[in-house]
């Protein structure tokens, strides 16, 4: 178990050599499928919270940049752990999608929209779990109050977005 006590401005950035173990044991169930080639996007879709308003039209700006965009929730187990082995680089916002970072290899850069009305360390913790290289984009939402379920009111910034990753590109490993 991995604890963050946040709540209080204190976290325990530690890694949990018991739930790393957990991990790579469950992804050493499912073989490589392929080269470690994929930017993945995870998709928040009609979720009922946290959802960017113009999410379809960042998808489309990614799908042209090559990104593979998935909605974790609509893949098997085995599917999530034998994609998520082959990223490079994944990006998504907080939610159970981006728990999927576990299954990366090390090295794998982790680019997190970050709500600015909840900004949680979950995804912070998970990625320095697994050893991945963490870049945080905090997201102008338009709420004023923290809420963990709150929709964004404003769009994304997709053109900052997308020079955002142009300079996260030289950081990702090799193909």
């Amino acid at each position: 178990m991995l604890y963050a006590d946040y709540v209080r401005g204190a976290a325990d950035f530690s890694v949990s050599p018991l739930s790393r173990a957990a991990y790579e044991s469950l992804a050493a169930t499912q073989p490589p499928t392929g080269p470690r080639d994929l930017r993945i996007f995870i998709e928040r879709g009609p979720a009922s919270n946290r959802r960017i308003p113009n999410e379809a039209e960042l998808t489309a700006a990614l799908q042209a940049r090559g990104f593979l965009c998935v909605r974790a929730e609509k893949l098997t187990a085995a599917e999530q752990i034998q994609t998520f082995k082959r990223a490079r680089l994944i990006m998504g916002q907080l939610g159970s999608g981006m728990a999927n970072c576990v299954w990366c290899q090390p090295g794998t850069v982790m680019f997190e929209l970050v709500a600015e009305h909840h900004q949680n360390p979950c995804n912070l913790l998970m990625g320095l779990q697994a050893g991945l290289p963490y870049w945080g984009k905090l997201m102008p939402t338009g709420q004023q109050d923290d809420d963990h379920i709150a929709q964004s009111e404003q769009p994304l910034d997709i053109a900052s977005v997308l020079r955002e990753l142009d300079q996260i590109e030289q950081y990702l490993p090799p193909v």
